[in-house]
């Protein structure tokens, strides 16, 4: 049995730890946005001995080490079983396995999320095949509310053919709390029970945002046709400081190929037709029609608005000031004709 334990030794060794060909790997996350969560899940797979974890993350622990100096036979069952382990993990994560649904609050979902938008599915091949091709989804028009977060998880309504989720993004270098999306009382004179929230500071680049897709394809944001519609509307206040924020309906002519665009913005991708708004401590009701929106003129070439090709709704704010900001949004829906009257009567609409 010594024999056999100084045998196998030599793979528990780090670069052993999860038996994943190097083909399954995870890559980094396109530049351009990525999730917070993504962060945290790629520090822990750093470690190669991690404590037992503290954080709200429900995986397992990665496998230990076996070292040269174990003699004793149980311990190579024990580090066996946790190789294993920890490979059907990785292939889980990789997306081979299939997707994990996750609660709000728990950041398996959002990491997974931002993570598994490196990995190939289905034979294509990010950043050369338009996966979403042959994907598309329309809107029937009779329910245009997309998510009140009222359920109080991060998984949008699943009506008229909808399918998706809301996350987080940033740019790498800002500090969040909450670290995931997060459903909760909405505060001041809302009437609802539940509202997302994001806030973050000390960000560098591009700031951060929130996101919900509508028709998330495995890894991609494929696209959602609301042409039946004329436009969104949304309730939305900031933190105890102003925030001004960017509305967003990306595109997949705006999208790179590894988010489900089409390749047309390539290489200078995200110039998303988008509206600025003033965020207040109060709650107000935002709209946007689609006539509003507008490039800010720095992609590859300019794209007229195409309410047939909508890929995910943003509300984000940029890097300065750098101090702790707020981002609360809520009841998120289309519209015919003109939005609905407000529910914050003395507050003026956008």
């Amino acid at each position: 049995m010594e024999d056999l334990a100084r045998a196998l030794a030599p793979f528990a060794s780090p670069e052993h730890a999860v038996l994943v060909p190097p083909a399954l790997a995870r890559a980094p996350s396109p530049p351009e946005i990525v999730a917070h969560h993504a962060r945290q899940l790629a520090a822990q797979d750093a470690r190669t001995a991690p404590e037992s974890p503290t954080s709200e993350r429900d995986h397992e622990p990665a496998p230990r080490a076996l070292t040269r100096t174990s003699r004793r036979p149980h311990v190579v069952v024990v580090v066996s079983l946790f190789m294993l382990s920890g490979g059907a993990w990785a292939l889980r994560w990789s997306g081979l396995l299939g997707g994990m649904r996750a609660p709000v609050g728990s950041s398996a979902l959002a990491a997974n999320a931002t993570v598994d938008r490196v990995q190939t599915v289905a034979g294509a091949k990010l950043g050369t095949d338009n996966f979403c091709s042959g994907h598309e989804l329309v809107a029937e028009g009779i329910d245009p509310l997309i998510d009140d977060v009222e359920d109080g998880d991060i998984l949008i309504r699943p009506v008229e053919h909808r399918t998706g989720y809301w996350w987080t993004f940033d740019d790498k270098t800002c500090s969040h709390s909450p670290a995931v999306a997060q459903a909760e009382a909405p505060g001041g004179r809302n009437p609802s029970r539940f509202a997302m929230h994001v806030g973050a500071h000390d960000c560098f680049t591009y700031g951060f945002g929130i996101v919900l897709t509508l028709n998330r394809v495995s890894i991609f944001n494929c696209a959602y046709d609301a042409s039946r519609y004329d436009g969104v509307y949304f309730w939305a206040r900031s933190g105890q400081s102003p925030v001004t924020a960017l509305f967003e309906v990306a595109t997949r002519q705006t999208e790179p190929l590894s988010f489900g665009g089409d390749g047309s913005c390539e290489p200078h991708c995200w110039d998303t037709h988008s509206v600025y708004v003033e965020l207040t401590p109060v709650w107000k009701q935002y709209s946007a029609y689609w006539t509003d929106l507008r490039q800010r003129g720095f992609g590859e070439k300019p794209v007229p608005f195409d309410a047939k090709q909508i890929a995910a709704i943003h509300l984000s704010t940029s890097a300065t000031p750098r101090n702790f900001r707020e981002i609360w949004i809520d009841q998120v829906a289309f519209f015919k004709g003109a939005a609905p009257p407000s529910p914050f009567p003395d507050e003026s609409r956008r």
